[in-house]
């Protein structure tokens, strides 16, 4: 993807060669971001360490299971953590995790990618000391998906294309991911850069192009300091 910002409007030329216009341009498009790498090429996301291995499956399969918590439920170890909840009446999952050091060159899933297919075995390696629940919880589940954790480098700006294209949730500030922020952040960037082109651009107002830049720097204003916050709980 690439932008000329020459010209009055944004132009937008995709990689199938397609090309369009627009005034504004908000990079939603996740931590490996394409707007984000069309400015800033040197800010790929890395491995964290940690991957997931997640299971969703018929509650059933746990009939034979000695005890069921009924609320959601989060355990942790030194290297590796366990959780488990219900999804509504006739649903279950568990999501494990686990860390290894990212740089280590024998890393279990440093080429992993995201949402593909695990082995349920190594799975039950990683928790054969733990409690039986878990233990029983883990050997009832049918297959695992694999899910590793990836964070992104601080950018300095939020402001690219002469002030008239943002970014906005992981393309902006992807954290590595803990309590649902990356989601949390997303939905409170997304309202906020809509309150700062409200505020700039008033229903029945008169507009100006000019005042793109005004608009995406009030959004930056505002989201910014917190999503640096958010970066260090």
């Amino acid at each position: 993807m690439t932008f000329d910002t020459s010209a009055d409007q944004l132009i937008i030329t995709f990689q199938d060669g397609r090309s369009t216009t627009a005034d504004i341009v908000l990079g939603a498009d996740g931590i490996r971001s394409a707007v984000r790498g069309s400015f800033v090429p040197d800010s790929e996301p890395r491995w964290t360490g940690w991957v997931a291995f997640r299971a969703v499956f018929e509650a059933d399969r746990l009939k034979d299971v000695d005890e069921i918590l009924q609320e959601a439920n989060h355990w942790w170890g030194h290297d590796t953590t366990f959780f488990s909840s219900r999804l509504g009446t006739h649903l279950f999952t568990i999501v494990g995790g686990h860390y290894s050091d990212p740089d280590a060159p024998d890393a279990p899933y440093k080429d992993a990618t995201w949402n593909s297919e695990g082995d349920i075995n190594v799975l039950r390696s990683y928790y054969k000391d733990w409690h039986p629940h878990i233990r029983q919880m883990i050997d009832a589940t049918p297959y695992i998906r694999l899910y590793p954790n990836t964070s992104a480098p601080a950018i300095d700006t939020w402001a690219y294309g002469k002030g008239r294209v943002t970014l906005a949730g992981d393309a902006a500030h992807a954290h590595g991911g803990a309590l649902a922020a990356g989601g949390s952040l997303a939905l409170d960037d997304a309202y906020a850069f809509g309150a700062a082109l409200w505020h700039v651009f008033p229903p029945g107002a008169a507009h100006s192009k000019a005042n793109i830049q005004q608009a995406l720097s009030l959004y930056e204003r505002t989201r910014k300091p917190h999503t640096r916050i958010a970066s260090f709980l």
